[in-house]
């Protein structure tokens, strides 16, 4: 073993001696036969005095540059010639003997230092710089006085973000732009085994070139380090030959109406469709022969200036069919010629002419479904209906689309439409979704098997009916899929290409336990293709409530319909209990003609909600993007005018800074080369609903000035495609004097049952929506905590202080104990305290048919009106952002009374509400129009009741009278506080500080529809 210890000591005097002995305080050391060494055991040298012949100069520091690099500073000047690879030696310590890092190069760069080139140090390994014939300016050998040491250089994992763009055509040489963390010290990138040029390299970007004739296929991305570690993107890039030239698409160009009398006098508009994804806006004419109608040749068509699809645009002209031209049975083939420069294509539109003229043609449903397939009578379920119908007059025409609920009980219930075809040209709307929610299905209805009866009904009288089954049973518990962790991958928009492949992912609960659940299928309507079976998530446990099901890869043949087609997917348990959720698949003729993404600004926030305008206090900046085809590239956000990401950086003396660098590749160009036009990071995915993207470290400028109205930082959110979408991200801007950071702790309010598998918990403050996840609740029995109420997932409100809980059923008649964790926090990342705060309990979800009743109102201090109710009211019909839902209004006058915020307060069935300072001794109108009793029903008619503000005299005869006890009640408590800062208008001599309330103090930014949600932070399985 080894038998010596090196000890680094600070500097010893020339020729002084020194003991070196073993104290009480290495009592754990022993020697190799496991001796103690004792404190007895010393030995004694002298300091280290250099021999005459040796220079004073040492080696004062070294600099770890890089894995290959050394700078060596010296406390002297050195002799030049001496400076050599060979004189330098640098060793390894530990090991057996010690083990030497070549030194390739060592290069003077002044005097005193020495730039040193080795091999590939080891990260992190210690290691020793000896001088092996260094001599200093007057010609002395330097000795080893001071042997240095230093760790190799530690060289950072590279980690890839995003890869712009993911897909590219081989005509041209390309840059390919990867965004990640470390990306300076990559040495090598390979496209799958092909190694490409890095152009441009920085620690967050990288540039790639890659040239033009490159193999089409799908490549990894392969990242070589200095270091030679390897770091893959799998599917990062796919190389695609150049897009189609122009054409002319007879087959889906048309006349409108398709048959047409040759009367001279009904008109009759032809549509032309041309495709040309290079440059569509260089076609110099488009012309129709209309000889055979009785017409001129070689007519001018117009450029319709509707929606059109991706890379084509519609050609329109409207005539008439000459008396003289004969009927036939067959079409008439009108030429059509398009013209780009010398480029020339042609193609044909068809028109029926005919004395047949058909006035109506009835509709028909091709699809009609019940949601869920199974539902028990309990008195709070509902069904959702849906149906897909067809009608070649136009979805237009239709007149109405019933559902008859009436063997149920439940009579009828009227379906409306979705937009889910809109018109393009000359495709009129002919299928069209219908859906509509039933009344809840009442505890009478017997439990069997019931037919439910579709009809579609347009304006001439002609209908056409479906009929779906839906089972009605207490026993079946059939199984849940649940719609916002349910999705297609890897987009939902898939070409009838029969190659191009997507998966079906579904999230199904069953209360009896996964193991219960007996199949998964998916069907897919009358597109043709065959059912599919959903397996299982291998990893779940069966013991378990819920598993994700996946499909495997599944394509889309030549003969299914072009448009958006439903996929049903049924979950069946043992017991023949079936739960269904309706997907849908956009199919199209190209891979290129998905829709453009979606920027859900409603659901758009910051955290903290509140920015300072300081230039260097951060925010975090949150959007939603849906994108159905998951061919995102980026979201960027336009901070120019409000802020920027990182400290602001004044201009030196007064000069104006540097402009923003421009985005390259247009708006959809990541990294942006921009601190205010900048790339957002994407977070957690919500299933088939969308992505959260998120950029933190944004700080806004000392410029910006405080607003009560929020700024709108412009969010683009561009696809594959080149699709830009816009967008908006509210920021409420104000300065440090009255936007002083909320210190009050964070507490849970109460917990309401509003369903027997929901509860809505209150919390004092808002929260930040990205610490809301099922993991971060419990409940349980409050008798026997052994006892849990799963908690299955988590959304919260638009105004960030209402979560509400999916359950497994509560057992009527049980009481509850609710307990927040410490993963909650406020959005000025408070965290939740644990103990009493942080719980509530709730009795188990009763229903009830009664609507909310005022039990008390009235003033507590000059700015709050508190309202009781006799019961728990539904939290979340209580507005407590933006528009409040209250109206206030002196009750002689009518002069209004502006309302600041809304909170709950100690309970589920107690609000406050906060005003501008009211009148002394003045009877107010107080009006609340949106509330819902905890089962969720809301009153028929707004809830008038009328209060008095506090009289102020009678406060200070009060206060002569009582002292400090403003309120008569005894004591000198807070609200005595409160009154007298009413009263006299007094404020708080420590900084104004926001009570959390939506709108307190003015603070508060205008919120989102507060019926809106932001989602949990629990992503689906494999997403």
């Amino acid at each position: 073993g080894f038998q010596s210890v090196l000890l680094q000591l600070g500097g010893n005097l020339s020729n002084s001696i020194y003991t070196v002995k073993a104290t009480t305080g290495l009592a754990g050391v022993r020697s190799y036969d496991g001796g103690k060494i004792l404190s007895r055991y010393a030995a004694a040298f002298a300091g280290y005095q250099a021999p005459s012949n040796l220079s004073a100069v040492t080696l004062g520091s070294v600099d770890v540059d890089s894995g290959t690099k050394l700078t060596l500073h010296f406390s002297g000047d050195l002799q030049a010639n001496s400076v050599t690879p060979v004189n330098l030696l640098i060793e390894k310590f530990g090991g057996a003997g010690l083990e030497s890092l070549t030194v390739s190069g060592a290069t003077l760069k002044d005097a005193r230092t020495v730039e040193v080139t080795t091999t590939q140090q080891e990260s992190d390994v210690n290691y020793f710089v000896t001088m092996n014939g260094v001599r200093d300016s007057a010609g002395l050998p330097l000795g080893n006085a001071r042997v240095l040491n230093f760790f190799g250089y530690k060289v950072a994992s590279v980690v890839i973000h995003q890869v712009t763009p993911n897909s590219m055509t081989n005509e041209a040489e390309r840059l390919l732009v990867v965004a990640g963390e470390h990306l300076d010290t990559v040495a090598t990138a390979r496209l799958g085994t092909t190694q490409v040029a890095i152009s441009d390299q920085t620690a967050g970007a990288l540039s790639l070139t890659v040239p033009s004739g490159f193999a089409t296929g799908n490549y990894a991305l392969n990242l070589l380090t200095q270091t030679g570690e390897t770091v893959s993107l799998s599917n990062a890039l796919t190389v695609q030959a150049p897009v189609s030239p122009m054409r002319l698409i007879s087959e889906e160009s048309r006349a409108v109406p398709n048959r047409v009398a040759p009367d001279g006098t009904t008109p009759v508009k032809f549509w032309v469709l041309v495709e040309d994804p290079v440059a569509l806006n260089q076609i110099s004419s488009v012309s129709i022969d209309l000889e055979q109608i009785g017409g001129s040749r070689a007519q001018e068509m117009a450029k319709d200036l509707g929606l059109q699809p991706q890379y084509r645009q519609f050609y329109t002209y409207t005539t008439t069919v000459s008396a003289t031209t004969p009927t036939s049975s067959a079409p008439i083939r009108l030429p059509v010629q398009v013209r780009k420069g010398t480029e020339v294509v042609s193609g044909t539109v068809e028109v029926l002419v005919t004395r047949e003229v058909l006035q109506s043609v009835a509709p028909t449903i091709s699809q009609a479904y019940v949601t869920p397939a199974t539902i028990a009578p309990d008195g709070e379920s509902t069904v959702e209906v849906s149906a897909r119908v067809t009608d070649p007059d136009g979805i237009d025409t239709i007149a109405s689309v019933i559902a008859d609920l009436g063997p149920m009980g439940l009579g009828f219930v009227t379906l409306t439409g979705e937009d889910t075809t809109p018109s393009v040209g000359a495709n009129p709307k002919t299928v069209g979704v219908f859906t509509g929610i039933s009344k809840v299905i009442p505890k009478t209805v017997h439990e069997q098997s019931y037919k439910v009866t579709v009809t579609a009904q347009d304006n001439t009288g002609a209908s056409g009916t479906a009929q779906v089954d839906v089972l009605v049973s207490n026993s079946a518990n059939a199984p849940v899929i649940d719609s916002t962790k349910s999705y297609l991958s890897p987009r939902k928009s898939v070409p009838r290409d029969d190659k191009t492949a997507f998966s079906i992912h579904a999230m199904v609960t069953n209360a009896d336990g996964i193991a219960d659940v007996d199949s998964v299928n998916a069907y897919f309507g009358t597109s043709g293709i065959a059912p599919v079976a959903l397996t299982s998530d291998p990893t779940a446990s069966k013991e378990g409530k819920s598993a994700l099901y996946s499909s495997g890869p599944i394509v889309i043949p030549p003969t299914v319909p072009l448009g958006v087609q439903d996929i049903e997917v049924v979950a069946t348990n043992k017991k023949g209990g079936k739960g269904n959720l309706i997907l849908q698949v956009d199919v199209t003729n190209k891979d290129t003609l998905g829709e453009a993404p979606i920027v859900q600004s409603a659901k758009a926030y910051t955290t903290p909600k509140i920015a300072l305008n300081d230039g260097k206090t951060p925010i975090t900046l949150y959007t939603f993007v849906r994108d159905d085809d998951n061919n995102l590239e980026s979201v960027v956000v336009n901070l120019t005018g409000i802020g920027q990401v990182g400290p602001e950086i004044p201009a030196d003396f007064g000069e104006v800074g540097a402009a923003p660098v421009p985005m390259e590749g247009g708006a959809g160009g990541c990294p942006t080369g921009s601190n205010t036009i900048v790339c957002m990071t994407p977070s957690f995915k919500e299933g088939n609903l969308g992505q959260w993207y998120v950029l933190s470290g944004v700080t806004i400028s000392k410029d910006t000035v405080t607003s009560v109205q929020p700024y709108k930082a412009e969010v683009i959110a561009t696809d594959a495609s080149g699709s830009v979408t816009r967008g908006q991200i509210p920021i409420s801007v104000r300065d440090n004097l009255t936007a002083a950071t909320d210190k009050t702790p964070l507490e849970v309010v109460a917990a309401v049952p509003v369903g027997s598998g929901t509860v809505q918990v209150v919390f004092s403050k808002p929260l930040d929506a990205m610490t809301v996840a099922a993991t971060a609740f419990g409940i349980t029995d409050s008798k026997n905590i052994s006892l849990k109420l799963n908690v299955l997932g988590a959304t919260i409100d638009a105004s960030g202080m209402v979560v509400t809980l999916t359950t497994d059923n509560q057992v009527k008649g049980t009481d509850y104990v609710l307990t927040a964790s410490t993963k909650v926090a406020d959005t000025a990342g408070m965290a939740l305290v644990p103990g009493a705060k942080s719980q509530a309990g709730f009795r188990a979800f009763e229903d009830s048919d009664k609507v909310p009743v005022v039990d008390f109102i009235g003033a507590t201090d000059g700015e709050t009106v508190q309202i009781d109710f006799q019961a728990n009211i539904r939290p979340s019909s209580i507005k407590m952002g933006g528009d409040f839902g209250i109206k206030i209004a002196e009750s002689d006058t009518g002069a209004p009374l502006a309302v600041k915020g809304v909170r709950f307060v100690e309970s589920g069935k107690s609000i406050e509400v906060k005003t501008e300072m009211q009148k002394s001794n003045t009877r107010y109108r107080l009006t609340l129009s949106t509330v819902e009793s905890a089962s969720g029903v809301a009153v028929k008619t707004p809830i008038t009741r009328f209060f008095k503000s506090i009289n102020i005299r009678a406060v200070q005869k009060a206060a002569v009278a009582s002292g400090a006890d403003l309120n008569g009640d005894g004591k000198v408590d807070f609200i005595d506080f409160t009154m007298f800062s009413a009263v006299y208008g007094q404020s708080l001599s420590a900084p104004v500080v926001d009570s959390g309330m939506a709108g307190d103090q003015g603070l508060s930014p205008i919120a989102p529809t507060p019926d809106s949600t932001v989602p949990h932070t629990t992503p689906p399985a494999g997403n």
